[in-house]
């Protein structure tokens, strides 16, 4: 049964790869002027990801911490969820 609906999700595969990297754009245009307060992903040179989610790490200087974020993400029906692994470059 999941290979099937997989299949049939392939047909939809270019559809899902343009709306991330669509959201990504986006993401980064909105947070990107805000770039003193967080740490944004970057793309390597190169690459061509499709990206999943939108990592983002709050940076110390920052008047807000990331339950405030979280919060108001949430609160306007923005999906979080904490990831972590290793330190950041």
């Amino acid at each position: 049964m999941q290979a099937a609906v997989g299949v049939a999700q392939l047909g939809k595969l270019n559809d899902f790869i343009k709306a991330r990297k669509d959201n990504f754009k986006s993401l980064s245009k909105i947070f990107g002027c805000k770039g003193k307060y967080f740490t944004l992903p970057t793309i390597e040179n190169g690459a061509d990801p499709s990206w999943f989610g939108f990592p983002i790490l709050i940076k110390e200087n920052a008047s807000f911490v990331r339950n405030e974020v979280v919060e108001y993400l949430e609160n306007n029906k923005i999906a979080t969820r904490m990831l972590f692994g290793g330190e950041p470059a």
